[in-house]
């Protein structure tokens, strides 16, 4: 894919897509896989893990890295999982469709190309091959070991999917832009809802539900991994030693509110 280098003359992009373009094509791709788990842990309705559950999970897991296979094989050069790119410089290289030229101030010409090739066009392909696995494998093992719940979760995806296509069509630039804050806000705040929705919130029942209930310690763990890929996502860990330090900080939110937990009760507040 060509783009305009210094000197406005087209020239042919060959470099290699950054750690922060695959950190944010990860987000990407990241994002419905974690919307499918949730509409199926929601759906689901159970507080534990049973087979059908699990199944489900794994599904969706399975066909976010087939459809991820299938962009890479599909995206130039087309066959092989190198990518070539051109190099985001500014905002702008994402809505290149607002530059079109209008000569003579007559009649727009729609002639400009995708500046920030592929790292626009390939969420679109990685969406289209995600709902194309997710219609062809999901729909068999829901109606096999989990009927009811699993098809209401595939309905639910069949809503998400356009929504994202239409998230990443206007607002791509600002995401790539903002995502491991994003990244990194949202799993301190879910996690919190999280604990905040427990009946008990006295500091030793946190703990032990965290640590012996197994789907409240997987829910815990993956807001941990993801509030680590924000934060590697924004160093890009170019001090490694300082940088993974500072992951030694992740679970700090969770155990700030175990631990403070109690100066929030309205029951306590209201009798000092």
């Amino acid at each position: 894919m060509p783009r305009a280098n210094e000197s406005s003359s087209c020239a042919l992009c060959d470099s290699e897509p950054t750690f922060y373009d695959g950190m944010y094509l990860g987000f990407m791709g990241l994002l419905s896989l974690l919307m499918h788990w949730v509409c199926i842990d929601r759906h689901a309705r159970s507080a534990r893990f049973t087979v059908g559950i699990v199944v489900q999970h794994l599904s969706a897991l399975a066909e976010s890295v087939l459809a991820a296979a299938g962009t890479l094989l599909l995206t130039e050069p087309i066959g092989s999982v190198r990518v070539t790119s051109c190099r985001v410089k500014s905002l702008a290289d994402w809505y290149t469709v607002a530059y079109n030229p209008t000569p003579n101030y007559e009649q727009t010409l729609s002639c400009t190309q995708e500046a920030v090739y592929p790292l626009y066009s390939m969420v679109f392909l990685y969406y289209t091959l995600s709902l194309v696995a997710m219609v062809t494998i999901r729909p068999w093992l829901a109606a096999r070991y989990l009927p009811g719940s699993g098809s209401r979760a595939v309905f639910t995806a069949l809503y998400f999917f356009p929504s994202l296509v239409l998230v990443h069509a206007i607002f791509a630039g600002i995401l790539y832009e903002i995502f491991p804050y994003l990244v990194m806000v949202a799993s301190v705040i879910s996690v919190a809802v999280h604990y905040a929705c427990q009946l008990n919130q006295q500091m030793r029942a946190l703990v032990l539900h965290s640590v012996t209930e197994l789907r409240s310690a997987v829910i815990v763990l993956g807001h941990w991994l993801l509030h680590a890929y924000g934060l590697v996502a924004v160093t890009q860990l170019s001090r490694p030693l300082l940088h993974s330090l500072m992951l030694l900080l992740v679970p700090f939110p969770t155990v700030f509110y175990i631990i403070t937990v109690r100066f929030t009760d309205p029951a306590r507040m209201g009798t000092s």
